[in-house]
């Protein structure tokens, strides 16, 4: 507020000394209000203004982006006269801020496709985070191909840092080795091996991943928080819990580094990957509560139904319930628990409960982009008979459910390396467990329908 009267004041003041026509001025005081969020004075002030230039109309823009004001955004963008790079950058920003990813890359393709305007470092910076949550390899590589082209890759360190986060998170974790290698060792910092190292961790490639940071400590870079958390995750998903609980003590004892929630959060599920479930449920009820969170136990109670341990299950339920009731999940797996337990009544009772509480659950997909077009939902197709020889099961326990007339299986199946050039673009974040370092999907099954979550 005093920041307000502040700026009303030397508003008032520019208008008394005759300045109210004079367009620098009146830009200063447009970007004053946006950046203090006075989007209204912002507005009305350039609205009022006789003459506007570039600078002006981007100052607006951007003013509306920053507070989230995207649908005003576009409105400015679309009524500008002219457009420079600055405009559509701040447009992308805006569109990736809120989530619109698909509006950001469409952005982003017509700036540089149709419009043949050159984007700078700031706008390939501001659409990785598009690229990456939509994981598309197309436009990492387009993207990868103009940095080359432009010399931006070699001039700033933090696009080839993203290209790597972003081949990684696409699916292609072999390109964003070589984006890596290609960085010179003396441009090479924390960001730079955290993102190869997270890579390595997302695509199950435990040895690789800790390679790296006995090469990154080898060169004298300090690990951060991130970088341990990376090296957690890779030790879970490879199953290395001597290693990783090494790692642990290496991150608290020698650096330090005081461990937050989804280092808990990661430690447990890698205890839990190994049954490992009395120690994993210690570390639980010793967290402190300023930190911890009903997300813990409930990985935690993913690995109970996992290795079917009805005991700590039910202890680690009521923990959940105590934090969240309205979560189906939950119910969903206690269930399960019961259920390949032999102790049906039980199982049944956990269902009845989970319908009086109006708790819902509604089945991960993940989105896969192959040569025939991939679907996450689909009825019977070629493709999808391919995909069941494909797939085999090295072991499976079947929880049957059956409710209105419904028959739900839920199954593990592991999948061969690469069986027909999938490219996976996305964890779901599920609560089930793998049994070996295998990539494993979940499939929902019914009559009419197959869908898959990654795992």
């Amino acid at each position: 507020m005093e920041r307000a009267d502040v700026g009303n004041q030397l508003h008032c003041l520019t208008i008394t000394v005759g300045f109210n026509d004079h367009v620098h001025v009146q830009t200063a005081l447009v970007n004053m209000y946006a950046d203090a969020g006075c989007l209204v004075e912002a507005k009305n002030v350039f609205d009022r203004m006789p003459e506007r230039n570039l600078v002006t109309w981007n100052v607006l823009l951007t003013g509306f982006v920053k507070w989230g004001e995207v649908g005003r955004a576009r409105a400015v963008f679309d009524e500008m006269p002219e457009k420079n790079v600055v405009s559509w950058t701040g447009l992308i920003d805006g569109y990736t801020r809120v989530n619109r990813f698909h509006e950001a890359l469409g952005l982003f393709q017509r700036m540089v496709v149709r419009e043949g305007i050159k984007p700078t470092e700031v706008t390939l910076l501001a659409v990785f985070p598009s690229i990456w949550n939509v994981g598309s390899v197309e436009f990492c590589q387009m993207v990868h191909a103009y940095g080359e082209k432009s010399g931006l890759n070699m001039l700033d360190v933090r696009v080839m840092n993203c290209l790597i986060d972003a081949y990684s998170k696409s699916g292609s974790i072999g390109s964003a080795w070589r984006v890596f290698e290609d960085i010179v060792d003396e441009k090479r910092n924390l960001v730079s091996w955290t993102s190869i190292i997270s890579g390595f961790a997302m695509h199950g490639m435990a040895a690789e991943a800790l390679d790296c940071y006995r090469r990154m400590e080898s060169k004298g870079v300090k690990p951060n928080s991130i970088t341990f958390l990376s090296v957690l995750s890779a030790c879970s998903h490879g199953r290395l819990v001597v290693e990783g609980v090494e790692f642990y003590r290496k991150m608290v004892d020698d650096y330090g580094i005081a461990p937050k929630m989804k280092h808990f959060g990661t430690l447990i599920d890698m205890l839990g990957r190994e049954g490992r479930l009395e120690e994993a449920e210690e570390i639980a009820l010793g967290i402190p509560n300023e930190i911890g969170n009903v997300v813990l136990w409930r990985t935690l109670l993913g690995a109970c139904s996992f290795h079917g341990n009805v005991e700590i299950g039910e202890r680690v339920t009521r923990r959940v319930m105590e934090l969240e009731r309205e979560y189906g999940g939950d119910y969903v797996l206690l269930s399960n628990i019961f259920s390949a337990a032999g102790r049906f009544v039980d199982s049944e009772r956990v269902r009845r409960e989970m319908d009086h509480r109006n708790a819902s659950k509604l089945p991960g997909i993940t989105l896969s982009n192959s040569r025939e077009n991939l679907a996450s939902s689909y009825r019977s197709s070629r493709l999808s008979t391919k995909v069941a020889n494909q797939l085999f099961i090295p072991r499976c326990r079947f929880v049957m459910h059956c409710s209105q007339g419904l028959f739900l299986c839920r199954m593990k199946i592991a999948v061969p390396v690469d069986p027909f050039n999938w490219q996976i673009s996305q964890d779901v974040g599920s609560y089930v467990f793998a049994s070996s370092p295998t990539k494993i999907l979940k499939f929902e099954v019914n009559s009419l329908k197959l869908m898959w979550a990654w795992i």
